[in-house]
């Protein structure tokens, strides 16, 4: 017996392969140097010639069993290392490398994540144009998918059609170059949004919200938002780094 809504999925098309079909098409047509294929993902750019060369010593002077066996399940632990350490130095946030799982491909990386932060019965809230694959594994987790239309004119953030997803959404707060890029909202009291999620959800790591008191618009002369100062390095964590004026220069 075959499951009939994995059978379903089979009949849809994937648009971001339907592009990739298309732009091969056209790269015979008038040649692949003339199409900017960015559907799937591939290299626009052959890779560093000091990459290229490390990869061709690795085969020349590694043991090949090495090379093509499996690696630990939660990866090498010295690439863990290295990515933790470039967060670290990048970011300001204290990653180690027990914070780190390697994964192949956004694929895997999105079907863990859905899996490791919801509940059967949760909602994920996601932006539109949105990767396709979104769909079978959030549904896969047994948690509902909320989507918000695109804004067509600009492909910004489409804050009219939010409002209608989350009534108590008011704005998205998003600082370039730091991990703040998080949903606020705001409630009846300051106390709900301590411990509950943009969508209504209970969840200790609650959600960005403006005081009570403020209007909604953000006319007020000062708006107050809060959020937590998580260990993880999230939220709100990485404000007191401007207190050292090199990291508030940069």
């Amino acid at each position: 017996m075959i499951n009939q809504m994995y059978l379903e999925r089979t009949k849809n098309k994937n648009i971001i392969r339907e592009f990739s079909e298309y732009a091969t098409g056209r790269g015979k047509e008038i040649g692949y140097e003339n199409v900017f294929d960015y559907s799937l993902g591939n290299p626009s750019v052959p890779a560093p010639k000091s990459f290229t060369n490390a990869v061709i010593n690795m085969y020349k002077k590694e043991d090949p069993m090495k090379i093509h066996g499996y690696s630990p399940t939660l990866g090498l632990p010295e690439v863990r290392e290295i990515i933790a350490d470039s967060l670290k130095r990048r970011f300001s946030i204290s990653y180690m490398a027990d914070h780190i799982f390697p994964v192949s491909g956004a694929a895997g990386a999105i079907a863990h994540a859905v899996r490791a932060v919801t509940k059967p019965g949760d909602t994920v809230l996601t932006f539109a144009p949105f990767f396709p694959e979104y769909v079978p594994y959030i549904e896969d987790a047994g948690v509902n998918l909320s989507i918000v239309p695109a804004s067509l004119p600009d492909f910004q953030i489409n804050f009219d059609a939010l409002e209608g997803v989350g009534s108590n959404l008011v704005a998205w707060l998003y600082s370039p170059e730091t991990v703040i890029n998080y949903p606020v909202a705001q409630g009846q009291d300051n106390f709900y949004y301590l411990n509950h999620l943009a969508d209504g959800t209970e969840n200790g790591n609650g959600c960005l919200f403006i005081d009570w008191k403020n209007a909604p618009d953000f006319s007020d002369e000062n708006t107050v938002i809060y959020g937590h100062h998580m260990q993880s390095g999230k939220m709100f964590a990485s404000l007191v780094n401007y207190a050292d004026q090199s990291y508030f220069e940069e």
